[in-house]
């Protein structure tokens, strides 16, 4: 099985190489996320000009980008098409190694894309159904998660977990992203209060490869709670 993490990485060198497929016609018509075979795939793959338009298309929309990498991360069927694709084709696996490599300011600005909207996903879900969004964190609800990436809650006063979108067992717990980050807490807070978000980095285990690494966070003050959601670097 392949993990979530290499997936993502994998569906961001495709962009990075102009590799998407059919999920949109470039005569404007509605997206759509299709059921391709692999061989399908192969066959599109071979098709420089539409490598070329697609790679134009992700790089500059970040609307159309974040609509078509959410689907795939939702479509796992079409997903592994993709991963049995890129696996049996190791030329174009080094074309995307060689791009990823050129690219990472995007591959860093698609993350931060990412954990932005996990955290409006969570805001929004609040403003509707306010204390209760905190229990449909902590059972892990899929509809607030984007691929790997989840939401947590925290109280800035008593610096504690309040959600948990991975692990819900760290409600009450002191809050590593505001006590352990690369600025203190009242600078963190002040930073808030003044602007309502920012990000901070911190040092914490990555639950799947159980080294302990850089995590960029994104946070958001929003009614006496800080929503958040990060990525490790």
């Amino acid at each position: 099985m392949v993990s979530q993490a290499l997936m993502i990485g994998i569906v961001v060198g495709i962009f990075f190489v102009g590799l998407g497929i059919g999920y949109v016609t470039f005569q404007g018509t509605s997206p759509a996320t299709p059921m391709m075979s692999s061989q399908e795939i192969q066959q599109t793959i071979r098709d420089p000009q539409l490598m070329n338009q697609w790679h134009e298309q992700m790089v500059q929309d970040p609307q159309f980008r974040n609509q078509w990498m959410k689907s795939m991360m939702q479509d796992q069927q079409f997903m592994n098409h993709w991963i049995d694709t890129m696996v049996s084709e190791p030329e174009i696996m080094q074309q995307i190694t060689s791009k990823m490599v050129q690219n990472q300011g995007f591959i860093k600005n698609l993350m931060e894309e990412q954990a932005q909207r996990v955290v409006s996903d969570a805001v929004a879900l609040y403003d509707v159904r306010g204390v209760e969004t905190f229990e449909i964190i902590n059972s892990k609800s899929a509809n607030l998660k984007d691929g790997e990436l989840y939401p947590f809650v925290l109280d800035p006063i008593e610096i504690i977990v309040v959600a948990h979108g991975f692990e819900p067992t760290r409600v009450g717990t002191k809050s590593v992203s505001l006590t352990e980050s690369d600025r203190t807490y009242e600078e963190i807070l002040e930073d808030l209060k003044k602007n309502m978000d920012t990000w901070i980095e911190y040092r914490y285990t990555n639950p799947d490869t159980q080294e302990e690494q850089i995590k960029k966070t994104w946070l958001y003050l929003h009614d006496g709670y800080i929503f958040a959601c990060g990525y490790y670097m």
